[in-house]
């Protein structure tokens, strides 16, 4: 391709190349950034919002809902719907024992200021568990 020699013709064509590549005519020629993708959910179509992790402690309480997560230094709690999940079983077992982690949390009800919100643990990592003694 020639280069046109006028600066007016100029300017116009190096428009319509900003404008092609804006429109996506090259996409080859544009980095595009991956779209980020949602985490999937077991909770599945009962799930009210996008999953999101938080650090937290899980524990067992007499009245429902039985399993919350509580989040250090808030007064956020959240409520495992289902109970106790399996992974967590063995180590919920004894009346007292905790379990601190990252969580990977689904909501399943809306966030409502004074109510514990219902979740699904999704995955965790870097648990501890703290017996009771």
């Amino acid at each position: 391709m020639t280069v046109p020699s006028s600066p007016v013709l100029r300017r116009r064509v190096r428009l319509l190349c900003v404008l092609a590549l804006a429109c996506g005519v090259a996409p080859q020629a544009v980095a595009q950034e991956p779209e980020p993708q949602e985490q999937p959910c077991q909770c599945g179509p009962k799930r009210v919002g996008p999953c999101f992790t938080v650090h937290g402690t899980v524990s067992v309480y007499g009245r429902a809902p039985i399993v919350r997560i509580s989040v250090p230094s808030t007064k956020r709690v959240f409520g495992l719907e289902g109970g106790v999940p399996e992974f967590l079983e063995e180590d919920l077992e004894v009346p007292g024992n905790m379990v601190t982690g990252d969580f990977l949390i689904c909501p399943i009800t809306h966030r409502k200021t004074g109510t514990i919100q219902l979740v699904c643990i999704e995955s965790s990592s870097n648990m501890v568990l703290t017996e009771k003694h």
